[in-house]
C-alpha cells in the first residue's frame, strides 16, 4: 500500500518505539529518513557481528539514513533544512532532551508550522515519573499487563518485546490522524504517546473487567472462556487450538481426539470453562501420543 506516498518522515529515534513507528509509516509508502549520530548510530545497530544486528534490521527496514551531529550549530541548521522538507518528525527520548538540543516542539512549530511532531516517552511529558527511563519490561510491569501472563514466582520474562511495539502502533495511529487533520486545517500537530498509557490501553479488557467486578481476571480465564489451548505433541512441536464458544467446534474437537463422551460430560460452555484446567491437562496428554504432522 502506498497511501502515504509523498509524505516524508524524519526518524531521530533509537531502540524500538520511535524507529518502529516510523517503519510503520514507511510500510504505508512514506519516505523515511533515519537520522543518526556520527560514530554512534542507533544503539540497536551493534552486536557481535557488526553494525547491522537483527534487532536493528527488524525496526529499521525500508528507510534511508544519514548521520548528522545536530548538537553542533552547523549540524542543527542542516537538520532544520531537512525538517523543512519533512511532514513528520519522530523522537523517543525523555522530556527535555530535545528542548536542550534546540529541537523541542515549540521551536519547530515556529519554523515549520505544518510539521507533525511525534514525541514518544516512557511516562508522558510531566508527572512524578516523567524523567525516569523506561524500557519494555517497565511498561509491561507498571501497566499490570505482566500479571496477566504469568503465574508463580519465575523471575524470567518470556517472549519478544510487547510494550515497545504497542507504543509504536499508537504513535503511528496518532500521526495518521494528525496528517488527516492537516489536510483540512493546514497546520501541524504535537502527537504525544507514552509507554505506560499505551500498555494500559492494550489491557483495556482486563482493566474494564476489574472495575466492573472488583476482581482481577485469573491468568487463564480468557483462555478458559474462549477454550484456547497450546498443546505439545510427541515430537515436542506445538499446536494452538481455539474452539471458541460455539458447541459445534467443541464437538468436532472431541471427535477428532476420539473423546466423544466429552460431548455429554461437558455439554455447555459453562461446563468447559469450569473444568478448563482438567481439559487442558487431558488434551495435552492426548496430543503427546502423536507427532504434530499426524494430528
Amino acid at each position: 500500500m502506498r497511501a502515504l506516498a509523498g509524505i516524508r518522515v524524519l526518524d531521530l529515534g533509537g531502540f524500538i518505539t520511535g524507529p518502529f513507528a516510523a517503519l510503520l509509516l514507511g510500510e504505508l509508502g512514506a519516505d523515511v529518513i533515519k537520522v543518526e549520530w556520527p560514530g554512534k548510530g542507533d544503539k540497536f545497530r551493534y552486536d557481535e557481528r557488526g553494525l547491522y544486528s537483527p534487532q536493528f534490521q527488524a525496526h529499521n527496514r525500508n528507510k534511508r539514513s544519514v548521520t548528522l551531529d545536530y548538537a553542533r550549530p552547523e549540524g542543527l541548521e542542516i537538520l532544520h533544512e531537512l525538517i523543512a522538507t519533512a511532514d513528520v518528525f519522530v523522537v523517543n527520548s525523555r522530556p527535555g532532551v530535545m528542548e536542550r538540543l534546540g529541537l523541542g516542539y515549540e521551536v519547530l512549530r515556529e519554523r515549520h508550522p505544518r510539521l507533525i511532531y511525534c514525541s514518544i516517552t516512557g511516562f508522558g511529558a510531566d508527572g512524578p515519573y516523567a524523567d525516569r527511563p523506561a524500557f519494555d519490561n517497565v511498561g509491561q510491569a507498571l501497566s499490570g499487563w505482566m500479571s496477566r501472563h504469568r503465574r508463580g514466582d519465575d523471575p524470567r520474562v518470556v517472549g519478544p518485546a510487547i510494550a515497545d511495539p504497542v507504543t509504536s502502533y499508537y504513535a503511528a495511529l496518532g500521526i495518521l490522524a494528525a496528517l488527516y487533520d492537516r489536510v483540512h486545517s493546514n497546520r501541524g500537530h504535537l502527537v504525544e504517546v507514552n509507554l505506560l498509557e499505551s500498555m494500559i490501553g492494550l489491557a483495556i479488557e482486563p482493566i474494564t473487567n476489574y472495575f466492573a467486578t472488583g476482581q482481577p481476571i485469573p491468568v487463564y480465564q480468557r483462555a478458559a472462556t474462549s477454550q484456547a489451548y497450546n498443546l505439545t505433541c510427541k515430537d515436542g512441536k506445538r499446536i494452538g487450538l481455539h474452539a471458541s464458544m460455539l458447541d459445534k467446534f467443541w464437538q468436532r474437537l472431541c471427535r477428532a481426539v476420539c473423546r466423544e463422551a466429552w460431548i455429554n460430560v461437558y455439554p455447555t460452555r459453562a461446563d468447559r470453562i469450569e473444568h478448563y484446567e482438567r481439559l487442558a491437562s487431558e488434551l495435552n496428554a492426548i496430543f503427546r501420543t502423536r507427532n504434530r504432522d499426524e494430528w
